[in-house]
């Protein structure tokens, strides 16, 4: 086991994608990837012309839709004051130098159009190293660095970071992206996550779910299906201070008769334990309560029985 580093630390980019000028992503740089990918899973062997089919047109753009998908990916609700100051999330994966490959071991998910253009090369020759017979642990895939850079360029579905004015962070492919910008606890830099974790994938066009028995996937972001192989209770097991999530236990839920994850008298299956275990983990996400009183053990009056959410992991204690 990894001995556990400094958690007020910066965070640092991983040293390959530093010096160089990042430009806003670009169509031909994202048509490799999505190429790289599909050369790395099926050999081009598909007579089809894979740019063609990989790249969809751009619609004509609604400015609600533009608002609404904003609020799925980014909205966190003020989540970030718990996951970053009581459970210590972006702490403990600093300490447990969790790397790509634990990421999408975990069911994380990497939305390729949020890269830099340099984060997107590196995973470039990545991939052109493992379908060349490279064993993927002996590329930056295996860089914990890599997964940090991967945050603070708003890459990593559903988890979003914040400067320490409380700003969203702009993503790598954003023309304002700060090269030189890392995420900084100690200086004031929070992670929260969004509705997105939990309820997008990608197309699996780079590397899809299954990948080296991987549940996570690198693709374009699709909003809307369930994450299914998210791993939320190695997720919160490797927090600094998981023992903050403890309270939610508490939450009794009155459409379940008054069930919580302690209590689940009358209610067996897989049903109740999606509601007891997935609902609290939803309620962070959801609620102004998540920023403020995570020190307290509230009732919940939640609207309905079950969360559509995937199927719940049992969280250790």
């Amino acid at each position: 086991m990894k001995s556990r580093k400094n958690q007020n630390s910066p965070i640092r980019p991983f040293p390959s994608l530093t010096g160089a000028k990042r430009l806003p992503i670009n169509r031909a740089i994202l048509s490799t990837l999505v190429l790289s990918g599909v050369a790395l899973i099926s050999g081009c062997n598909n007579n089809n012309d894979p740019a063609a089919s990989a790249m969809p047109q751009t619609p004509a753009v609604n400015p609600q839709v533009t608002l609404g998908e904003n609020t799925f990916r980014y909205e966190t609700f003020g989540n970030q004051g718990f996951w970053t100051k009581a459970m210590q999330l972006p702490q403990g994966l600093v300490a447990a130098g969790v790397t790509p490959l634990n990421a999408l071991a975990l069911g994380l998910n990497v939305n390729a159009a949020a890269l830099s253009p340099d984060t997107a090369k590196a995973l470039l020759n990545a991939l052109a190293e493992i379908k060349a017979g490279a064993d993927p642990k002996t590329t930056v895939l295996n860089d914990p660095s890599v997964t940090l850079a991967l945050i603070n360029e708003g890459a990593v579905i559903g988890v979003v970071p914040f400067d320490a004015n409380g700003n969203r962070k702009p993503l790598g492919s954003d023309a304002n992206f700060n090269a030189n910008d890392t995420l900084s606890i100690s200086r004031g830099d929070s992670v929260g996550v969004s509705c997105a974790i939990c309820h997008a994938r990608t197309d699996n066009s780079i590397v899809p779910a299954g990948f080296a028995k991987l549940p996570g996937s690198v693709g374009l972001e699709v909003d809307g299906p369930a994450d299914n192989g998210l791993d939320f209770g190695n997720i919160v097991a490797a927090a600094g201070n998981p023992r903050a999530y403890l309270p939610m236990y508490q939450l009794a839920f009155q459409a379940l008769g008054g069930a919580s994850a302690a209590n689940q008298a009358g209610y067996a299956g897989a049903a109740m334990r999606r509601a007891c275990v997935i609902t609290p983990w939803a309620v962070l996400m959801h609620s102004p309560m998540a920023s403020t009183t995570w020190q307290k053990s509230p009732r919940f009056t939640a609207p309905t029985s079950r969360h559509p959410g995937g199927t719940p992991a049992l969280i250790p204690i």
